[in-house]
């Protein structure tokens, strides 16, 4: 949920790399699969339910490799998280290759629109445009925050159920992060009472951004902004 104005844009940036499956993970709303089915995505919805992080990584590393080969290559992205390649893919996953690596990270780059507040989507303007700040949520919040994303990923080698490991990279992805929108406050309200409820410790994240928000309406976009 929540995803349903950012589909259009997510098909439209992600129908010109070379991916025809897409794995589906969300609730979707009416018509965000029929949006993806538009451009030619094949879809495979997860059908698992999980309570514990234990219990997700076990259940979600067994879907995968069921569905991913040992020696290929896929990509994760949530809705929200628009990938940007210095290179062309199959070039960074041949240097991995060489370089006897499985995976393959990105960096978060938040974005926000240009006043700090947080819009609805707009479907016939590009996101860069409506967001044109790039920044760091984590400069106003004091939960630990890993601003990186496990984003290219050989077979089912990944560890961590939210792909952000601790690793090097050779090759500088950008992660575009266009979370901060008008459903931003409902979000983080339902992931907070989702992961407090799961005992999962990320719920701290959400209700700190949720209580800025909910005190000064908008983001510091001079304490965010990218040096």
């Amino acid at each position: 949920m929540f995803f349903k104005d950012l589909i259009p844009h997510f098909a439209k940036h992600y129908v010109n790399f070379d991916i025809y499956t897409i794995v589906n993970g969300y609730d979707c709303e009416p018509g965000m699969l029929e949006t993806l089915e538009e451009y030619n995505f094949n879809i495979l919805n997860l059908t698992y339910k999980y309570e514990t992080v234990r219990d997700n990584v076990r259940k979600l590393r067994r879907y995968i490799r069921k569905l991913v080969k040992p020696k290929e290559w896929f990509m994760v992205a949530d809705p929200d998280e628009f990938h940007e390649f210095p290179a062309p893919i199959y070039t960074i996953i041949e240097d991995c290759e060489k370089r006897k690596r499985t995976c393959h990270k990105g960096k978060f780059v938040d974005r926000f629109a240009k006043d700090g507040s947080i819009p609805p989507i707009k479907p016939d303007l590009p996101l860069s445009e409506q967001f044109p700040i790039q920044g760091d949520i984590s400069k106003i919040i004091s939960f630990g925050h890993n601003d990186k994303k496990l984003v290219l990923i050989r077979g089912p080698q990944f560890r961590s159920p939210h792909w952000h490991p601790n690793s090097t990279s050779h090759f500088p992805i950008k992660v575009h992060h266009y979370k901060w929108t008008d459903n931003s406050i409902s979000r983080l309200k339902l992931r907070a009472e989702r992961y407090k409820r799961r005992k999962f410790r990320w719920w701290q994240y959400s209700q700190e951004i949720l209580d800025y928000l909910e005190k000064h309406k908008r983001f510091p976009i001079k304490e965010l902004q990218n040096d």
